[in-house]
């Protein structure tokens, strides 16, 4: 008796093993999984990161083309000033060797070279002003060009509309005939 309530004992906590055996089988089976989607998830994350760090690295170049390009056109400003005002202060020296002309004369010339200066402002502010020109048409024409082509989308629409209708059409005028 004893032994058969043994071997039954035993035989319970055999199929009681088998069975948490059975659970963990299929809980490290789901960690597994769940294992497997997080890795997947984790290496999507990586490339969209490679990407948008690749994407920010082709702006910050452009956005230093752009800074290199406006600070050529600056020191070019810049050079064009300095000649200027070496140009107006080798003119105050000339007045300033000729101090025995009268004063009527000076006067005259340092007008003369003040409306050379005034007017070198102004060609100056021209040209940044049509530079902005530039840009703004530019830009206008991205946009009209943008425009445009979204109107031929909706025209090439409306014309795959407009034939697919007209076949309907004759389709139906033949079978109408044809009957």
């Amino acid at each position: 008796v004893l032994e058969t309530q043994f071997t039954q004992e035993m035989d319970a906590l055999r199929e009681q093993h088998r069975e948490e055996t059975r659970q963990m089988e299929t809980s490290l089976s789901e960690s597994a999984a769940r294992a497997t989607m997080l890795k997947t998830q984790l290496q999507t994350f990586e490339s969209d990161s490679a990407t948008d760090n690749t994407q920010l690295l082709c702006e910050t170049h452009t956005l230093k083309q752009q800074r290199k390009e406006l600070m050529v056109q600056l020191e070019a400003m810049t050079k064009e000033k300095a000649m200027m005002i070496e140009q107006h202060q080798w003119e105050v020296k000339l007045l300033k060797d000729n101090a025995s002309l009268d004063m009527q004369s000076v006067e005259h010339m340092t007008t003369e070279m003040s409306e050379m200066v005034a007017q070198k402002q102004v060609l100056l502010d021209k040209l940044i002003s049509t530079r902005k020109e530039k840009m703004q048409l530019e830009s206008d024409h991205v946009a009209q060009v943008d425009e445009l082509k979204l109107r031929m989308d909706q025209d090439e629409l409306l014309c795959s509309e407009m034939r697919k209708r007209l076949e309907q059409e004759l389709d139906e005028e033949y079978r109408l005939k044809m009957e």
